[in-house]
């Protein structure tokens, strides 16, 4: 950078604070599935409401990811737009 004339900063840029950590959102949708089967939209707002440091488009990503790390796993299944709990 130096080389190209560029000023590098000093510190690097603060991180935005994880407002999930450890298998919280995980927590979350299976607390979310425990009612019965939802979809997507609502797990995000159920994440959402819960948790109002987390936008609905972060929880819905989030969820969406973390759903997909739970099929895997054998924990959940979807059946067309719903997800379902084992």
């Amino acid at each position: 950078m130096r080389q190209r004339g560029v000023d590098m900063p000093r510190v690097m840029p603060p991180k935005r604070q994880d407002a999930a950590k450890c298998g919280h959102m995980r927590l979350l949708v299976l607390e979310a599935l425990r009612d019965g089967p939802k979809p997507l939209t609502g797990i995000a707002e159920y994440v959402s409401a819960r948790r109002p440091e987390i936008d609905y488009s972060i929880a819905y990503t989030r969820c969406g990811q973390c759903l997909a790390k739970l099929r895997n796993a054998g924990l959940v299944k979807r059946e067309g737009r719903v997800w379902l709990r084992f």
